[in-house]
C-alpha cells in the first residue's frame, strides 16, 4: 500500500529504460558515492528511493539515508512527508533539523528533483560539491565545511538543460578547473560534451579560433561516443564552417538538419552553402 500511496502522490515521470538482462550501473550513483567516501563526508544523506538500496550497500551503518527499496517498512506518513519535500522544497528545512541530514544526492535528469534541486541552488547553506551526467551531491554544515577544505565547492557547474548553461561565467582558470573536475567524475562523453558547449560560449565572446580547435575535438570524442547527441554535431559543424572548412562542415551540418537539430542547424547549412 505504501508503494501506491507514493507513486500515487507524484506525477507520473517519463524517464528512459533500456530492455536487456542483467544491471545497468550507468544510473547508479557511483561517482558521487565514491567523491564522499574519498573524503570522508559524514551522513545522513537524503536520497533518492531509487538509489536507496545502492547506498545502504556502498556506505554502510555508518551514513544513515532517508529511504530504500523496503517499501513495506515505511508508513504512509512517512510517504507524505517525503512527496511533500520533493513538491514542497522548503519542507526540507524541517527534515534536516531533525535528522541532522549533511548531504543530498539526486538525479538531476529526473522530473521529480528538478524543484528541489532548484530550491538547493538557491539555499545558502547548501552547496553543490559533485556533478556528474545523473547527479548531483550537495553538502551542508559539517560535510560543507570538509567538502570545503577538500576544495570540492563548485562554484560555476549547475545543472541546467542545455550544455552552454552547465558552466556559467566567464572561461578562466576557475571555470577550467571545475570542468577538468567533471571530466574526472563523469563518463566521457558528459564531460566532453560540457566542453562544446563551453568552448562555443568562449568563441562567441572572444572569436578566439583556438576555442573552436578545442571544441571541434570535444565534439569530436562526443559524436564518436553518442552519435546520437546532434547538439555536439550541430557545433562542430559550426565550428568548422568558421575555421574555413567548409566541405566537413557541410557533412555534419547536413546530419545535424535532417535528424531534426532544429532551424539553427537549417540556417548554419545554407551559409556553408553559399560558400
Amino acid at each position: 500500500m505504501a508503494l501506491g500511496v507514493f507513486f500515487g502522490r507524484l506525477d507520473a515521470q517519463e524517464e528512459p529504460y533500456t530492455v536487456g538482462s542483467g544491471l545497468d550501473f550507468s544510473a547508479l550513483p557511483e561517482s558521487a558515492v565514491d567523491t564522499a567516501l574519498e573524503h570522508g563526508l559524514p551522513g545522513p544523506v537524503f536520497n533518492d528511493f531509487d538509489s536507496g538500496d545502492y547506498l545502504t550497500w556502498r556506505l554502510g551503518p555508518e551514513r544513515k539515508i532517508a529511504i530504500d527499496g523496503r517499501f513495506l517498512l515505511y508508513s504512509e506518513v512517512f510517504f507524505q512527508t517525503y512527496v511533500d519535500i520533493l513538491t514542497d522544497p522548503p519542507k526540507l528545512d524541517a527534515h534536516v533539523q531533525v535528522h541532522g541530514v549533511q548531504l543530498a544526492l539526486l538525479g538531476w535528469t529526473l522530473p521529480r528533483h528538478q524543484a528541489l534541486i532548484g530550491y538547493l541552488m538557491q539555499h545558502p547553506q547548501w552547496r553543490l560539491i559533485h556533478f556528474d551526467e545523473h547527479q548531483t551531491l550537495w553538502a551542508r554544515d559539517e560535510a560543507r565545511r570538509q567538502a570545503a577544505e577538500a576544495k570540492l565547492l563548485l562554484e560555476r557547474v549547475r545543472p541546467a538543460a542545455h550544455p552552454e548553461e552547465m558552466l556559467t561565467g566567464p572561461v578562466d582558470a576557475l571555470a577550467l578547473s571545475e570542468l577538468a573536475r567533471v571530466k574526472a567524475e563523469a563518463t566521457p562523453p558528459f564531460g566532453a560534451l560540457l566542453e562544446v558547449g563551453l568552448r562555443w560560449r568562449q568563441w562567441r565572446a572572444t572569436a578566439d579560433h583556438q576555442a573552436l580547435r578545442t571544441l571541434v575535438d570535444a565534439a569530436t570524442e562526443v559524436v564518436g561516443l553518442r552519435p546520437e547527441l546532434l547538439y555536439a554535431r550541430l557545433r562542430r559543424g559550426q565550428a568548422l564552417l568558421a575555421l574555413g572548412e567548409v566541405k566537413a562542415a557541410i557533412k555534419d551540418l547536413e546530419i545535424a538538419a535532417a535528424r531534426g537539430a532544429g532551424q539553427e542547424a537549417i540556417e548554419a547549412l545554407e551559409a556553408a552553402y553559399s560558400q
